[in-house]
């Protein structure tokens, strides 16, 4: 399968049919505050879909405070998502399916779920595939 490329606003990504783990470009941000972890904000994706929300992050901010994207879920390897599968397919999709194992998809915690956020984050390239029943769900879109 080959890999297709992908050019957003904020970079390349890469997509394939088939399941992969390991691309290229991914990268793991985790946010501090005080020299400490803030809880849910560790995430791994495609550079761009990062870059992404660093732009969500700035334009939900105030200049007092600081706001931070809290998430439940980023990248998932082939392996754990098609072991997510197995468990409950209604629930879960297929590994071949889904963005999570690009590094393009994010869950979102719902306790910081808002209507602000949602309309920013699709302000900055992510999309709801399935807002009544997942809306915690954001893939990053793929444009040619």
């Amino acid at each position: 399968m080959a890999i297709v490329r992908y050019q957003t606003k904020y970079g390349t990504v890469f997509h394939r049919s088939k399941c992969k783990s390991d691309w290229p470009n991914i990268v793991t941000k985790e946010r501090h505050r005080h020299g400490k972890p803030v809880p849910y904000t560790k995430m791994t994706l495609q550079e761009p879909a990062l870059l992404s929300i660093r732009d969500v992050e700035k334009a939900l901010s105030r200049p007092w405070k600081r706001y931070y994207v809290r998430v439940t879920g980023t990248i998932r390897t082939c392996e754990y998502q098609a072991a997510l599968y197995a468990s409950d397919p209604s629930r879960y999709a297929h590994p071949n399916s889904t963005l999570h194992t690009h590094g393009l998809a994010i869950d979102v915690h719902t306790t910081y779920l808002s209507e602000k956020l949602r309309k920013a984050l699709l302000a900055h390239g992510w999309h709801q595939s399935r807002p009544d029943d997942e809306p915690w769900h954001f893939s990053f879109r793929l444009t040619a």
